[in-house]
């Protein structure tokens, strides 16, 4: 500033100003650190910076993963920078720790059923889809656990599929076996009126059980008297027992 009086004195006056930017820019709302399943890992969040001299800065963005034990556990660590035109630096950063702790989800398993020992239905096709590793692997496993007579027993059907992080899901079908019908003999011989000179041989006939296979047959005959010693009955049985 400067006065001047009438005869040409002068008197000045002086500040100096030092205009400096030490402060950063001010970044928006910085996502909070959060733990998710691996199968919703949220995108990288927008955030935005103001400066108060520069305005609106750009934003620059890194992510690191950081592995652990499996495939799908891990952390994940971004960052958002801004840098003012005076090299002022404003961080913000969000931890998500990413785990996976559901198992595969197995398709439809085979609903518990009871059946006759000849049509016990074979082993059905289980796939397995996992949220974070896709198509997974299933085991099965079948336990018999018997009962009173070889064809009367329970099967035990279990599928199991495994995620790489060990989460497991199990399935399992229970098969109640029985047999209750018997054994299917051969043709029978017609009943017959004979004279007492010409009575038939017994005649042989078979069994075949649908789960046991062939089956003894016994035979057993009784004699029905009358009026007299050659009018008579014989009643002929076979039997088969399974």
């Amino acid at each position: 500033w400067r006065a001047v009086d009438d005869c040409g004195n002068e008197t000045i006056g002086r500040q100096t100003l030092i205009v400096q930017d030490t402060e950063g820019p001010t970044l928006s709302t910085i996502p909070a650190d959060l733990t998710v399943e691996c199968s919703v890992v949220p995108a990288m969040g927008t955030v935005t910076a103001e400066d108060a001299c520069d305005g609106p800065v750009a934003v620059t963005t890194d992510e690191i993963r950081i592995d652990s034990t499996c495939a799908n556990l891990y952390r994940l660590v971004r960052t958002w920078r801004a840098v003012d035109d005076c090299g002022n630096e404003t961080i913000g950063r969000q931890t998500i720790i990413v785990q996976d702790t559901e198992g595969p989800i197995l398709s439809t398993i085979p609903t518990d059923i009871t059946v006759e020992c000849s049509a016990i239905p074979a082993m059905g096709t289980v796939t397995a889809e996992d949220a974070c590793d896709g198509p997974v692997a299933v085991t099965t496993d079948e336990i018999r656990i018997d009962s009173t007579c070889a064809n009367l027993y329970r099967l035990v059907r279990t599928w199991r599929a495994l995620d790489d992080c060990g989460n497991e899901t199990i399935g399992r079908q229970t098969i109640i076996v029985q047999d209750t019908e018997g054994p299917i003999l051969s043709t029978i011989p017609a009943d017959v009126t004979v004279e007492c000179s010409a009575v038939p041989a017994m005649g042989t006939v078979t069994a075949e059980d649908a789960c046991d296979g062939p089956v003894a047959v016994t035979t057993d005959e009784i004699r029905i008297d009358s009026t007299c010693a050659n009018l008579y009955r014989l009643v002929r049985t076979w039997r088969a027992l399974d």
